[in-house]
């Protein structure tokens, strides 16, 4: 016991002198013993949600991050109710703005650490909780967290499309929690919604017990799937019926209706490379969790995510919509891509470790050259969290 605190207290020592090296140092522990409990997989998960936080700082405010930069600004021209009035959008997550800005003396770094910190704290966090329920191996925690932290698609959205990145955090928390321990925490939907909502899509699929119970709920699912790839065409008929009587609900109709592009551009190939990966994985490896008290519960979150699939593949047309779902559909995958190393054994160990690796360069050069502009790698790869916190 005083020798797993000596190492702990030294991790957090080399964390806060170099945060990266902390970061290496624990995941190298991590595959050399085997821990019995969550103590230092929670250390990973705080230390994570710190990295990718200072990481964020460094960015060069552009596009949406320099947009709600300006809106969080605001709350220093405006009272309390007068904000919330002028932004017009969803209130909760500028009630967030709005306090934060006042305790932080309007400090952005508070801010863009404080959204980064806390939704990367949900997601690591539901990694962990599910893959403790389905009694997973050690490698298996370890790759879904780093897939989580380090893939770029991920990471680039947390400082872009700020307020649904925070919406899905909070979903796939929702969700492991009400699937896996039937704890209903109900007012996250709340705050979920009124973050982005969109997320209200999301939410009530994980009330559908029945999602991939094709055996005992052939109808339910059968019909769900007909909505979901024609629902374009169902939205075009209820919007000729109602011919314009409700207002704001014709609105939703037509857009839901037509071909939308937007300013999220065409749906790229890429993205539906990656949804036919996830689909195979889960079809290929949810029989190795077929115990009788977790059977449904992975059936019942892994057809979330095929449900969610299906969809976007049949509206890749309306752009801006399939692009809004494969970005919540995107955090299933450090859940997904770690299901084919179920044994643990010298083979899959190496294999992790080395996809670890890889993965964590790879985020290091998209960090270089990727859409957005960080700090420079050597500051990066060279900061205390001291100098982190300076900012730029």
């Amino acid at each position: 016991m005083k020798n797993n605190q000596s190492i702990y207290l030294i991790l957090i020592i080399l964390f806060s002198l170099n945060p990266f090296f902390g970061v290496f140092a624990l995941v190298n522990l991590l595959f050399i013993i085997k821990y019995k409990n969550d103590k230092f997989y929670n250390l990973l998960i705080i230390f994570l949600s710190i990295l990718l936080s200072l990481i964020n700082i460094t960015k060069v405010p552009e596009s949406d991050l320099l947009n709600h930069g300006l809106r969080y600004l605001q709350s220093g021209d405006f009272n309390f109710p007068a904000y919330l009035i002028h932004q017009r959008k969803e209130p909760i997550y500028y009630i967030f703005d709005y306090i934060l800005y006042h305790l932080s003396n309007g400090s952005l770094n508070a801010w863009v650490i404080s959204f980064t910190f806390f939704s990367y704290f949900f997601i690591f966090k539901s990694i962990l909780l599910f893959f403790r329920k389905i009694k997973a191996s050690r490698i298996q925690i370890i790759l879904g967290l780093m897939i989580a932290a380090f893939f770029p698609l991920i990471f680039s959205l947390s400082a872009h499309l700020i307020r649904q990145f925070i919406a899905s955090s909070i979903f796939i928390y929702f969700a492991v929690n009400k699937i896996f321990y039937n704890k209903n925490k109900w007012w996250l939907i709340i705050i979920g919604v009124f973050t982005h909502s969109s997320s209200a899509l999301m939410f009530p699929l994980v009330y559908l017990s029945f999602l991939g119970d094709f055996k005992n709920k052939k109808a339910l699912n059968i019909s769900l799937l007909i909505i979901l790839t024609s629902y374009q065409f169902i939205a075009s008929i209820l919007y000729e019926i109602l011919d314009g009587k409700y207002p704001m609900l014709s609105y939703i109709l037509k857009r839901a209706s037509g071909d939308t592009t937007y300013d999220l551009g065409e749906f790229p190939i890429i993205n539906i490379i990656i949804i036919l990966i996830m689909m195979v994985i889960t079809v290929l490896y949810n029989s190795f969790y077929v115990n009788s008290s977790e059977k449904k519960s992975v059936r019942h979150f892994f057809a979330i995510s095929w449900f969610l699939s299906i969809f976007i593949l049949f509206n890749t047309h309306q752009s801006e919509l399939s692009l809004r779902m494969f970005y919540y559909l995107i955090f299933f995958l450090p859940f997904i891509i770690p299901l084919m190393f179920k044994k643990e054994n010298v083979i899959n160990t190496f294999f992790v470790y080395v996809m670890c690796i890889g993965l964590s360069f790879y985020f290091l050069y998209k960090l270089v050259y990727g859409t957005w502009t960080y700090a420079p790698l050597l500051e990066l790869l060279s900061n205390s969290i001291v100098s982190f916190s300076k900012g730029p």
